[in-house]
């Protein structure tokens, strides 16, 4: 009696393993499409910012002679 007791302890203890690795491989799932979507996004908004001359950012002028040239480079 206890051996077959033990065994179906196992085999719940089996089912509750396979059941938490099946949700585990679905989030896992899911959090790659996400993140393949953020990927791509991301891509497109570079390229949009490349077409559109966009050379990064540039830094914060601090005094008037700074504004002024920051302004004559802006555009």
């Amino acid at each position: 009696m206890t051996i077959q007791k033990e065994s179906q302890k196992t085999k719940q203890a089996m089912a509750t393993r396979r059941e938490k690795h099946e949700q585990w491989a679905t989030h896992a799932t899911k959090v790659e499409e996400h993140f393949s979507q953020v990927a791509k996004q991301i891509m497109i908004a570079n390229n949009i910012m490349a077409n559109s001359g966009w050379r990064g950012a540039m830094p914060m002028p601090t005094g008037q002679a700074d504004t002024v040239a920051y302004m004559n480079n802006k555009s």
